[in-house]
């Protein structure tokens, strides 16, 4: 007798913020990959600290942005979070959208 493996839930805006915060954490782990992230973003260190103090979650989703750009930095990522790409790219589309607290 074999039993179904569950289904992960769904992925949802406070999921996708915390994928993101690993990512940086990740990123900011390995100064090259952290000096890379900054040049492509055009941040400084204290504007990325600045940034994360006040919970701006565009900084999060341009974490997810450069990772998602690099293939390899993706792979590398989803394994060290032990999460598939594609639940990364999930997090990253949720981000580039409205906040659940925005009200349109």
């Amino acid at each position: 007798m074999r039993f179904k493996q569950p289904k992960p839930a769904a992925l949802d805006y406070a999921g996708a913020e915390a994928i993101a915060a690993a990512a940086t954490a990740f990123l900011a782990a390995d100064p090259h990959r952290l000096t890379h992230f900054l040049a492509d973003s055009g941040m400084d260190p204290s504007g990325l600290s600045a940034s994360l103090k006040a919970g701006e979650t565009g900084v999060l989703a341009a974490v997810l942005d450069h990772v998602v750009c690099d293939e390899s930095l993706l792979l590398v990522l989803a394994s060290e979070l032990r999460r598939k790409p594609e639940e990364i790219m999930k997090a990253q589309a949720l981000l580039q959208g409205p906040s659940p607290q925005t009200s349109i």
